[in-house]
């Protein structure tokens, strides 16, 4: 598939749909404005002002030279990083990654992928844990054996984390989504097999230009992230709510996810860190680093 750059012009105007850009610098990023549905795929990660700019602006050319099939779809890159460089102990136990066809919590990668989209989908901007700036919002909206962890909207961030004992880690090293919006609020076709196979060949395309991608968990880096740890998601219901992410009518709407994942069985005791950074081919220059620190409980 063919991708642009952009043209360097400005984004601005008003409408429905708005790209909350970093909150990291919120005075040196303010919130671009994107017309609703003209503005139909919103980038998610990236930041700066100007990365921002850059991913939509790349997005606008698309849909002005080919992608015009798919105007009024939100499409979401959600690249989801947490990162720390704390040392190992010697002769500690090398960190352990299931694989996606493992089962280890009567789920694989596709089914916890879509958990994961419907979790962070359905929290509303006042406390989103991909808004989140120190670890705050982590807890919220979680529950049962496997915690899922989010990342920011780009460029490097801090977290800490206070972690159950017994939990499970899942999370996406790089993933876009896709939240399908039919008539009457966008021109996506209605959900079915079809289209959910059209959805997904739509991220992948994106995910397939990931690169530099990096997993380091206590400060030893986990090797063959790209070979071992690419899955698409099941089909989830993302119960979008008024005060969203994108700008999109609140309620039920179908999505799905590509991306590269990793699940961790529960970590012992004590203070870890989870680091992860990659970069898009499709949007040169532009990269994520996020550092979690983990406290985990006590059995």
């Amino acid at each position: 598939m063919e991708r642009t750059a952009g043209t360097g012009e400005p984004v601005t105007g008003a409408g429905r749909g708005v790209w909350p850009c970093g909150i990291l610098a919120a005075s040196d990023c303010p919130r671009l404005r994107l017309t609703y549905p003209e503005w139909w795929f919103l980038s998610l990660g990236v930041g700066s002002a100007e990365g921002g700019a850059l991913l939509i602006r790349m997005v606008k050319d698309m849909k002005t030279n080919h992608w015009g099939a798919i105007k009024s779809t939100v499409v979401v890159l959600a690249l989801v990083l947490a990162g720390g460089l704390a040392q190992a102990a010697p002769g500690a136990p090398a960190p352990q990654v299931l694989p996606p066809n493992s089962n280890a919590y009567e789920m694989g990668y596709d089914e916890l992928a879509a958990g994961w989209l419907e979790w962070v989908t359905a929290i509303p901007n006042a406390s989103s844990p991909l808004l989140d700036t120190d670890g705050s919002y982590a807890a919220i909206g979680q529950g049962g054996k496997v915690w899922f962890l989010a990342g920011n909207l780009g460029g490097y961030d801090t977290r800490t984390v206070a972690v159950p004992a017994g939990k499970a880690l899942f999370f996406p090293i790089l993933n876009y989504f896709w939240v399908n919006t039919p008539p009457p609020e966008g021109t996506d076709n209605p959900w079915s097999p079809e289209q959910e196979a059209y959805a997904l060949s739509v991220l992948a395309q994106y995910v397939d230009t990931a690169q530099n991608l990096v997993l380091q968990i206590d400060g030893r880096t986990i090797p063959h992230v790209y070979e071992l740890l690419r899955a698409s998601s099941t089909t989830g219901m993302c119960m979008l709510p008024t005060d969203n992410l994108f700008g999109a009518y609140p309620g039920p709407h179908e999505c799905v996810a590509d991306g590269f994942w990793a699940l961790l069985p529960p970590m012992s005791a004590g203070k870890h860190t989870i680091h992860f950074s990659g970069e898009l081919g499709a949007s040169p220059g532009w990269f994520l680093d996020v550092t979690y620190n983990l406290n985990v409980g006590p059995r």
